[in-house]
């Protein structure tokens, strides 16, 4: 069986912010992406994950792109690694030696982080060397079908926000519960399954969204979802521990509130002119739609 999600489901859910208290009660992130040709990327992501509530958000990204994302998003603190334009192997040490001194509370992977087979190798050997709660999008997730190396997400507190095309180079299943069904058993991760009707699965329960608008069909909004998912998890996470029931709630949570981005984003634009920098504007009202 398939639920609807709804406003009045995810108010119970949405986190409590209590006005007595400091950034590190409501959480670190690390977004890690980015590349030469897609920084946008991960500074949708990155803004995303602070403009839902996020306490502190460190940004993770080749060494070419480093200075224009300290310039545009002056709220994180960026750091780069090794690579110029992409991420390698070489990359590895510097990001876990990051982990190791921030200490997150989650990561978020891939936006804009690009196809090239040593950015591959750097996502898939991170995953594996990492204990930390994380959040896998975008090349991130292209990067684990192709290596054909799936069972690196076992075991892990993850989830994935595949599209549809995404989401089927792990499985040539057309069905679309029970491709989301299949990916979130074979992996042991909540699946949120991007389309016009989005899917969010733990493999037993199921949660629809049933509000098709194109406004959201742009490049970047893809990324704004995963940072406003990874946003809302990392304060629920503070509040009452990163397991998987929470990361499957703050998934119900980010997905309806990244439609109801889009719908006053649209309803202001129309639906041809929304950007991503359009819904981004926009989080804040949305939350307040939800809050009151």
């Amino acid at each position: 069986m398939i639920k609807k999600i709804d406003i009045n489901y995810v108010r119970k859910l949405f986190p409590i912010r209590n006005d007595k208290s400091h950034k590190g009660d409501f959480g670190k992130i690390i977004v890690c992406g980015g590349s030469f040709s897609m920084p946008g990327a991960v500074y949708f992501a990155s803004v995303a994950s602070l403009k839902v509530g996020c306490g502190l958000v460190y940004t993770f990204v080749p060494s070419s792109i480093k200075n224009d994302i300290s310039i545009s998003l002056p709220e994180s603190i960026v750091f780069s690694g090794r690579g110029k334009d992409f991420f390698s192997l070489k990359d590895i040490d510097i990001f876990l030696n990051l982990v190791e001194n921030v200490l997150p509370d989650l990561i978020i992977f891939g936006p804009g982080i690009g196809r090239e087979k040593d950015t591959q190798n750097f996502i898939v050997e991170v995953i594996k060397n990492i204990k930390k709660p994380f959040l896998l999008d975008a090349d991130g997730l292209n990067a684990i079908s192709m290596s054909k190396n799936i069972s690196v997400l076992k075991e892990k507190v993850a989830i994935l926000t595949p599209h549809i095309g995404e989401a089927k180079r792990f499985f040539s299943i057309d069905e679309p519960k029970k491709l989301v069904q299949k990916l979130s058993n074979e992996t042991g991760c909540i699946v949120v399954l991007k389309s016009f009707n989005t899917i969010v699965s733990d493999s037993n329960n199921f949660f629809i969204l049933d509000a098709p608008n194109s406004g959201l069909s742009k490049a970047g909004s893809g990324d704004i979802l995963s940072g406003l998912i990874g946003g809302i998890w990392v304060q629920k996470g503070k509040m009452s521990g990163f397991d998987k029931k929470n990361g499957f709630e703050s998934a119900i949570c980010g997905v309806f509130l990244h439609s109801v981005c889009g719908k006053l984003a649209s309803e202001k634009f129309t639906p041809y002119g929304v950007i991503a920098r359009d819904i981004i504007s926009f989080i804040p009202s949305a939350i307040k739609k939800i809050k009151t």
